[in-house]
């Protein structure tokens, strides 16, 4: 990657960041990031998973309303919500943003405080109570979902298809391609097959035929991380 384009995506993302804190500093108990930006690890492609604690009377208000709230952060090119992330009692929600320099991608956990954890290794943003230590507590409900939720979490996953190639990370291809086959055989019987080849130029032959019976949103989305992903690849 160019480093001019690193730069810029980096400077996005703690822009992102800060924004992210400051509107929830004062709305929630706790917030606290993990993952490769906890362990000081990440980099230019890395997305922001972020942990907000709520009070237990009012994190279904904050749940109900965070499409509004995910929206004063940035342009929202796709969203996906994945249940077996759902932490007890709380909400997960994927988000791809669209920003001047790149996409971003923001992992959202929403998380009342009777089983709100903080992980070791997480970096607490702001906090005004105590959080219990420990993993995550993943709720068990579950409702049936359409065709197209299926669809949006295979675009989702194409997009950080992008960063795994990039890092040559050989297991994730092997993952997106067996979820297009399962969503072929189940949903879209006429998208065309794909080899398991671990490049930008597979995924890209992915994304064009997804894009085959995508909605428009969803098209919209495609032609972003396909021109994200050239922007990635000097293609």
């Amino acid at each position: 990657m160019k480093p001019e384009l690193s730069k810029k995506l980096i400077e996005t993302r703690e822009q992102t960041l800060s924004v992210i804190t400051n509107f929830f500093t004062d709305k929630a108990l706790e917030g606290h990031v993990f993952g490769s930006l906890a362990r000081g690890d990440g980099d230019a492609l890395s997305d922001i998973d972020v942990w907000v604690t709520f009070k237990d009377d009012e994190i279904q208000e904050s749940i109900k309303n965070r499409f509004e709230i995910y929206k004063r952060f940035g342009t929202i090119l796709i969203c996906h919500e994945a249940q077996q992330n759902f932490p007890l009692g709380g909400n997960y929600s994927l988000v791809i943003y669209d920003t001047p320099a790149g996409l971003l991608q923001v992992d959202y956990f929403f998380c009342p405080l009777s089983s709100s954890r903080v992980d070791d290794g997480a970096i607490v943003l702001f906090g005004k109570t105590p959080i219990q230590k420990g993993k995550m507590v993943y709720d068990p409900k579950r409702t049936k979902k359409d065709p197209s939720d299926k669809l949006s979490f295979v675009i989702c996953m194409c997009f950080v298809a992008i960063k795994k190639i990039v890092r040559k990370d050989p297991d994730f291809m092997p993952f997106l391609v067996s979820e297009y086959v399962n969503m072929k055989k189940d949903l879209f019987p006429q998208l065309p097959a794909v080899e398991n080849v671990n490049s930008l130029k597979t995924l890209n032959e992915m994304l064009k035929n997804l894009e085959t019976v995508a909605t428009p949103e969803q098209g919209m989305a495609i032609g972003a991380i396909r021109r994200f992903s050239a922007q990635v690849g000097f293609k």
